[in-house]
Formats: structure tokens, sequence, C-alpha cells
């Protein structure tokens, strides 16, 4: 009987470490920390399980985690920077987004977007969702997200990009930073 309980307690105890360790390599905190970073004209809020990079003039952020997995890969990230999108010439907004979402930038092989006005968000005006293939990699797709504001009398738009079975993993994560830029008046 002593041997039976010895034997269980064994069992149990590798199980429940095996099980312990599992969840913390395969999952992200439910709670990180939230460091504040003030940039140029902005500041945003973003976890701690997160890192800034970029270079002179612009600010992006990724998981560390996914940082150290793909130190030379690129594409996926969440950027606050000041990216504008001209109306000029265009009869309205929507119509400005379409030619925005429909443009085919360089890098890119093949794109499809879907444009939504929000009305429920006290700063977001539209966005638009896309995935997207790039040349430089056509093994893999990317979903981003792009959220376009008004800073005074111009549209300025950030976004949140990841490998397409990441995407939700991330979104939370990627969403108190987007929600959390503040323009700096």
């Amino acid at each position: 009987m002593k041997n039976v309980l010895t034997y269980l307690t064994i069992v149990l105890f590798s199980f429940s470490t095996y099980t312990c360790a599992s969840k913390k390599q395969n999952s992200t905190p439910k709670n990180p920390k939230i460091k504040t970073l003030k940039g140029v004209g902005f500041t945003v809020d973003y976890p701690n399980t997160w890192m800034e990079f970029g270079g002179m003039g612009y600010v992006n952020f990724a998981p560390k985690e996914l940082k150290k997995q793909y130190p030379s890969k690129e594409g996926f990230s969440t950027s606050v920077n000041k990216y504008f999108l001209s109306v000029d010439g265009f009869e309205n907004i929507e119509e400005a987004l379409y030619h925005h979402g429909n443009t085919k930038r360089t890098p890119e092989k093949t794109k499809t977007f879907k444009i939504t006005k929000i009305n429920t968000h006290h700063k977001f005006l539209y966005k638009i969702d896309y995935t997207i293939i790039y040349k430089s990699d056509p093994e893999t797709v990317f979903k981003c997200v792009e959220y376009f504001f008004k800073s005074k009398n111009k549209i300025e738009y950030i976004y949140y990009q990841m490998f397409e079975d990441l995407y939700d993993t991330y979104l939370k994560e990627a969403m108190v930073i987007i929600n959390s830029h503040r323009l700096k008046t």
C-alpha cells in the first residue's frame, strides 16, 4: 500500500509539474504590467511583455518573445507613428480610405481589405482590416488592422500587424497600445 501511495504521489507531482511548465511556455501573462512611452507628439502605454524598437523618427512595438524567436524577421508589430491619409483630391474620406486600402505597396504580393466605419469609439473613425502576403516571404500570411482618427485637419492612422496564426493571440495586448495612444497638444 505504501508503494502505491508513493507511486501516485510521484505521478501526480510529475503531471502537475508538466502541466505548469506547459502552461508557462504556451501562454502570455494574463495581466502584464503597463509601461508608458512619451514620444515626440504622443504618449502611449504598452505591456511590459512587449518591447519598443525603431530608428530615428519612428517607434514600433512587438512581443518580446517573438522578437527573440524571430530576431531578423519583420512584419509583426504595432506602429504608433504618424502616418497620414491625404483626403485631398477625393470626394470624401470613404473614397480616400478605399484608395488607400486598394493601393498595393511595393513589398506586397497580394492583399485583401475591408473598411469598417466605427460609430462606437470616442477616437477612431474607421478601421481597415487586411490580409497580406509579402514578396519577400510568400509562405507567410499576415493580418493587419489600421485605425484612423482625426488630428487637427488631418487623418492619421496607427496599426497592428501580426502573423495570421498569432494575430488573435496578441490582439488584446496590441489594442492596449492602440487604445492608449494620446496626442500631445
